[in-house]
């Protein structure tokens, strides 16, 4: 069966794109029949080359699209991803690592950091920087509870020493 390209769905692309691939040796074998089945050598490499460097991207998608993950599940298969990536030595991936870099800075967002200091199971893959970064969050937010109870106990006529 076809797998036909979506607008809306750029893994659908890849799954075309896959499937083509898949097919090689049929378009190659019908060739003759149709221009619209061949490529070159070239062609089929530089195909090759863009489907293996977006697989670990269609991996990461559909891991993320798994429903309610934790912020520590979604940095998991972030690096795994950022793994499989940098075993992929094509300019693609190259790209889409250091795209991928640049994103990762804006998604490490305080919450998202403390989440995931606060998850035993995967507290590891935060940098030392990032652990530190997610301890400062934690110990304002303290503050900010302590300054809290103590306005209410104010409020209430208590009077505690913060």
């Amino acid at each position: 069966m076809a797998t036909v390209d979506v607008e809306t769905r750029w893994g659908s692309t890849y799954d075309m794109l896959k499937r083509l691939l898949d097919l090689s040796s049929f378009c190659k074998i019908n060739e003759g029949l149709n221009d619209k089945l061949k490529l070159t050598q070239e062609g089929w490499k530089e195909l090759q080359e863009i489907v293996e460097s977006l697989a670990p991207v269609r991996t990461l998608t559909t891991n993320l699209q798994e429903g309610a993950l934790t912020s520590g599940q979604t940095l998991g298969h972030w690096q795994l991803y950022m793994l499989s990536l940098q075993q992929i030595s094509t300019p693609l991936a190259a790209m889409l690592m250091e795209r991928m870099k640049e994103r990762e800075k804006s998604l490490m967002i305080p919450p998202v950091l403390v989440a995931t200091y606060l998850d035993p199971e995967y507290q590891m893959l935060l940098t030392e920087e990032q652990r530190n970064s997610a301890k400062i969050e934690l110990q304002a937010l303290y503050k900010k509870l302590l300054l809290l109870k103590h306005q209410e106990d104010s409020l209430c006529g208590k009077d505690h020493e913060l």
